[in-house]
C-alpha cells in the first residue's frame, strides 16, 4: 500500500478534510498578534495581555467541554454554531474596542470568543482512525502537527499582507469569517457525518460504557503531563527569545527566529513521517525523542550570540516534531472508544496550560536571568516530560506483560 503524505492524500475525503480544516484554523498563529494590537492601540498594553490571557485560557478551559459534543454526535452542530459564535464575537470585540467601549465588555467578549472556539482539532483527530487505513492513521496524525507548524509560519505572513492593506480590527474580521466558513466546509465532510452516526450508534448499544473521567487513569495523567511539559518549554522559549533580542538590542531578530523555529519544525515533521523506527514501540519513541529533544534543547544555553541562536532555534524546531506527533498517536492509543474527541481535547487543555505555564513564568524571571540561564532552566520542563515518558513505557510494558 502507497505509504506517506501521497497514499494519505489518494484516500477518499482526505484532500477535503485537510483544505476546511487549514481554513477552520486560520486564526492559528495570527489572533493573539492582531488581538494585542488591536486592544493595545486603545487600551495600553496590560489590557492587551489580559484580553488574550482570557481568550486563550477560556479556550483551554472549555476544550474538554466541547469534545464531548463530539463524541455524542454533536459535531456538526457544535463547528457550524460555535463558528458562528465566535465570529460573532470577534466582530463584537473590534466594535466595542474601536468605539472605545469599557474596558470590562472588551475583556467580557475576549472571554466569550475563547469560550466558544469550536472544536476543531478535537473533530480531526478522532475522524483519522474511521476514514483511513491502520497503516496512514500515524501518517495523519503527522499531517496534522505539520497543519499546525505551518499555519504558525504562514498566519503572521498572511496577516502582515493584510495589515498593510487595512487595520486590526479588519484583518481580525477577514480571519475569523474564514475560520467561520472553514468550521461550515468541515461540517459538511461525508467522514464527520459518518462519524457522528457511528459515536451516536455507540452510545446506543452500550449504555452501561462507563463514564468515568478520562483523568482517573494514570497512562493517560502521565501522558498529559508530558504535553504540559513540553509545551511549557515552548511557551517560556516563545517568551524568551524576544526579550533576549530586546536587551540585546537586536528586537527586529525576534520574529525571524520564530519563524525559523517553526520551518525546523515543518522540517522536522515530514522527515520523520518518512524515516522514524516503524519496528519500535510508539511509547519507546517517544522515550527516544524526547530524550534527544532535550538535549538538541540544551543547546540554546551555550553562549550563542544573537545570529547564531536563530541557528540553534532552528535544530530545536526539528526535533520537537517527533515527540508532538507521537503524543497525539498515543492518545489515539489511549482514548477509550467513543471518546476520541474528548481525549484529543483534553491533550489541547494540557499543551494550552503548558504554553501559558512557561510564558508567565519567562515572564517573571526574565529580567534576572542572563543568556544562558534564560535558556538554560526550561530545559529541566523536557527533563520532566522526558521522566513521565519513561514511566508510561514502564506502564505500558508491564500491562503487556500482565495480558500475556
Amino acid at each position: 500500500m502507497t505509504a506517506g503524505y501521497a497514499g494519505l492524500f489518494k484516500t477518499r475525503h482526505v484532500p477535503s478534510l485537510v483544505v476546511s480544516s487549514v481554513m477552520a484554523r486560520m486564526p492559528l498563529g495570527s489572533s493573539v498578534m492582531l488581538i494585542v494590537l488591536l486592544v493595545n492601540a486603545q487600551y495600553g498594553a496590560s489590557a492587551a495581555g489580559t484580553a488574550t490571557a482570557l481568550m486563550t485560557g477560556a479556550m483551554a478551559v472549555c476544550a474538554p467541554m466541547l469534545g464531548k459534543l463530539i463524541d455524542r454526535g454533536r459535531a456538526l452542530v457544535a463547528l457550524v454554531a460555535l463558528g458562528v459564535v465566535q465570529f460573532s464575537c470577534v466582530i463584537g470585540l473590534v466594535v466595542a474596542t474601536q468605539s472605545q467601549a469599557p474596558l470590562l465588555m472588551v475583556w467580557g467578549l475576549a472571554l466569550l470568543a475563547g469560550v466558544a472556539s469550536p472544536p476543531v482539532a478535537g473533530t480531526t483527530r478522532s475522524l483519522w482512525s474511521s476514514t483511513v487505513s491502520d497503516d496512514l492513521v500515524p501518517v495523519a496524525y503527522d499531517l496534522e502537527v505539520l497543519i499546525v507548524d505551518v499555519l504558525y509560519v504562514a498566519g503572521p505572513l498572511i496577516a502582515s499582507v493584510l495589515l498593510a492593506i487595512c487595520n486590526a480590527g479588519a484583518t481580525l474580521g477577514v480571519v475569523y469569517a474564514l475560520m467561520a466558513v472553514g468550521c461550515a466546509m468541515l461540517a459538511a465532510c461525508a467522514p464527520v457525518r459518518s462519524y457522528a452516526t457511528q459515536v451516536r450508534s455507540l452510545r446506543r448499544t452500550e449504555e452501561s460504557r462507563s463514564e468515568s473521567s478520562l483523568l482517573s487513569h494514570i497512562n493517560i495523567v502521565l501522558l498529559l503531563l508530558i504535553c504540559a511539559s513540553t509545551s511549557a518549554f515552548s511557551g517560556w522559549i516563545e517568551t524568551a527569545v524576544p526579550l533576549y533580542y530586546s536587551q540585546i538590542d537586536m528586537a527586529s531578530l525576534s520574529g525571524v527566529a520564530i519563524s525559523i523555529w517553526s520551518i525546523g519544525s515543518i522540517i522536522g515533521i515530514v522527515a520523520f513521517t518518512h524515516c522514524h523506527p516503524k519496528r519500535m514501540a510508539t511509547v519507546k519513541q517517544l522515550v527516544l525523542f524526547t530524550g534527544i529533544y532535550g538535549i538538541a534543547c540544551l543547546g540554546l544555553a551555550l553562549p550563542l550570540g544573537g545570529h547564531k541562536l536563530v541557528c540553534a532555534l532552528f535544530l530545536v524546531g526539528v526535533f520537537v516534531s517527533p515527540g508532538s506527533t507521537l503524543q497525539y498517536r498515543i492518545a489515539g492509543q489511549l482514548a477509550p472508544e467513543g471518546r476520541q474527541g474528548e481525549m484529543f481535547s483534553w491533550v489541547n487543555t494540557a499543551m494550552g496550560v503548558g504554553l501559558a505555564l512557561g510564558s508567565y513564568c519567562a515572564g517573571l524571571v526574565a529580567d534576572n536571568l542572563g543568556g544562558g540561564l534564560l535558556f538554560l532552566v526550561p530545559v529541566g520542563f523536557v527533563f520532566i516530560a522526558l521522566m513521565c515518558a519513561w514511566a508510561l513505557c514502564v506502564r505500558a510494558e508491564t500491562l503487556a506483560v500482565g495480558r500475556g
